[in-house]
């Protein structure tokens, strides 16, 4: 049984490809760098949890149902802190409109890639970079997406439960 072509031609082009593309993306990694301002943590102390929510620069309506509910500042976010982390529109008004949003709410991490399906490893892996560059501080980290409902409470609850078995 034959997995691939025996053609040789086609078989030197898709390894050529899929290698640009590993290469390419690698160099992505990087190079990336975030468009200013760039939101911080370094003044909460006792940052037990940072959550980092992917979005695409579309969905700020989405954005703000989280900020609404979930993402509320309350006593049981406290030591939580909510992020929202998205690349560039292919249309400038929308990039216009993040950077509102990015001044008026602090909370947006905007990188300096096309935002696209085919980017969602190089935003994870951005989400990382700064997470390790921007909240040291911080205990946990967590990823969401920005059609998900994350009950802050109850997981507050389970990592205090764990915490308390383990000292």
């Amino acid at each position: 049984m034959q997995l691939f072509s025996s053609n040789k031609k086609y078989m030197a082009n898709w390894y050529n490809t899929s290698k640009s593309t590993w290469q390419d993306a690698k160099k992505s990694i990087q190079r990336s760098h975030f468009i200013p301002p760039v939101p911080t943590c370094w003044s909460q102390s006792d940052l037990r949890l940072v959550i980092v929510v992917c979005s695409a620069p579309q969905n700020f309506a989405s954005r703000q149902a989280i900020r609404a509910t979930w993402g509320k500042e309350s006593r049981w976010t406290k030591g939580t802190r909510i992020f929202f982390i998205i690349g560039r529109s292919s249309q400038n008004i929308t990039d216009m409109f993040v950077f509102t949003e990015k001044q008026e709410y602090g909370d947006v991490i905007h990188y300096d890639f096309t935002d696209s399906y085919f980017n969602l490893t190089l935003k994870s892996v951005s989400m990382l970079k700064w997470v390790t560059t921007n909240c040291t501080n911080a205990k946990y980290v967590m990823k969401s997406d920005d059609d998900m409902f994350v009950n802050v409470p109850v997981l507050l609850k389970v990592y205090c439960f764990q915490m308390c078995l383990i000292f």
